[in-house]
């Protein structure tokens, strides 16, 4: 997620191109990550827990995922979200990200960061 996050603001690179598929536009940063965004916006059923998080009521469709971390990206009321566990986090989430083990020079990732991440390359 880190990658990600800190490279998506570097234009003129090759992961600043998609590739075009029947189901889903993909963008890749050779042995880091890959972005796939899915070409259907399905909301998903949810009940609002606090401003900015949710709990999923039933399967989740996702909009988009980052690979190969896993990391599922859905559509709730509008706005993009963060799945993870049952629950989703939008951008006014009061969450960070962080790995479940201690890494140099690691710093948490905010909710808003990946979403401001996400803008650069597609919107709902």
């Amino acid at each position: 997620m880190r990658s990600f996050v800190e490279s998506s603001t570097k234009e003129g690179y090759e992961w600043r191109i998609a590739y075009d598929y029947k189901r889903y536009y993909e963008w890749r940063k050779p042995a880091k990550w890959v972005l796939r965004v899915y070409k259907h916006n399905n909301d998903n059923l949810v009940v609002k827990l606090i401003e900015g998080i949710y709990k999923v009521e039933t399967n989740v469709i996702p909009v988009a995922e980052l690979l190969p971390a896993g990391i599922w990206f859905v559509k709730v009321g509008g706005e993009l979200g963060i799945y993870h566990a049952r629950l989703i986090f939008t951008r006014r989430a009061p969450v960070v990200f962080a790995p479940a083990k201690p890494l140099p020079y690691f710093r948490p990732i905010a909710a808003y960061e990946v979403m401001e991440a996400l803008d650069n390359y597609f919107t709902l």
